[in-house]
């Protein structure tokens, strides 16, 4: 049986499914069950944590005839997103904080692993904008912000140490002698 099919029957057509999903485990990608596990804090305002959770869909185990993940709405016809519950949960929790006359204007927060960054990645659509708040970039920024922090910083920094060198530093390669052999250059 081919592993990428979950151990579906061969003969099924799928016909009668809303959607399939083909589950990857983390935890045979080196390093990446602990990457996932770690968590990070992302902050919401009001309309993005409303956008995210009209925008997912809440992913959920069905027993018989078919075992595997489905959603409760079609995908087809609403294009959102697959989240697991603790996510939804969290984002509505991040909903009653924001929308709670006692902290008007206030920013929720919730705890997210990599995982779930990249399910609101995929339910944030850079042109959304409400009441005039750029929502799908602010969301892409703040999650892109959280997975590639280290890695952006880096080469930030990387960039900025190598554009304060001297440019001849790179004329000439490292450990080649000049003409006179004495490893100075005087052309």
């Amino acid at each position: 049986m081919n592993p990428n099919t979950n151990d579906l029957p061969a003969d099924d057509d799928f016909s009668d499914r809303d959607s399939l999903f083909i589950i990857i485990d983390m935890e045979d990608v080196p390093g990446e069950a602990e990457e996932d596990e770690k968590l990070k804090t992302l902050f919401l305002t009001k309309n993005e944590a409303l956008y995210l959770d009209d925008q997912c869909t809440m992913l959920f185990e069905r027993d018989m005839p078919f075992e595997g993940l489905l959603t409760l709405r079609p995908q087809a016809s609403t294009g959102g997103v697959p989240a697991p519950l603790d996510l939804i949960e969290r984002l509505g929790l991040a909903i009653l904080y924001t929308t709670d006359p006692d902290h008007v204007g206030q920013e929720g927060m919730i705890k997210v692993n990599r995982m779930d960054l990249y399910v609101i990645r995929e339910a944030s659509m850079s042109f959304i904008k409400i009441d005039d708040e750029e929502v799908g970039t602010n969301l892409k920024r703040k999650v892109y912000s959280l997975l590639l922090e280290k890695s952006y910083n880096s080469d930030k920094t990387t960039s900025r140490l190598l554009s304060d060198l001297p440019a001849s530093i790179f004329e000439e390669p490292l450990g080649v002698a000049s003409e006179d052999g004495d490893g100075s250059s005087d052309s």
